[in-house]
């Protein structure tokens, strides 16, 4: 069976909505649980800027990072090798298979 590009695109987009569903619902809960003096409005907002800012520095840093690493392969296989590396690092010290 071949696949194509567009059922692969669909299915990511699938799990995405799922992971987005089941996020949103943890954070409400969470935040329900931590709001202080029914100020569950108040949290939901502040939380919502911060998510947007981090978003924002996010893809500012990720273009800086991509124009960076996109001058040598030979670099961006160094920083995938990092990366990688502490990202197993990080995943072992919380005792979590990836």
């Amino acid at each position: 069976m071949r696949v194509r590009g567009g059922q692969v695109i669909c299915a990511a987009e699938v799990c995405q909505a799922v992971v987005g569903v089941a996020g949103g619902a943890s954070r409400a809960a969470l935040t329900q649980h931590f709001s202080k003096r029914d100020n569950y409005g108040d949290v939901q907002a502040k939380d919502g800027n911060q998510e947007v800012f981090v978003e924002i520095v996010g893809s500012v840093v990720g273009m800086w990072f991509t124009w960076f690493v996109s001058e040598s392969d030979m670099l961006a296989g160094v920083f995938f090798l990092v990366f990688a590396t502490l990202h197993g690092l990080a995943l072992h010290s919380l005792d979590v298979s990836a």
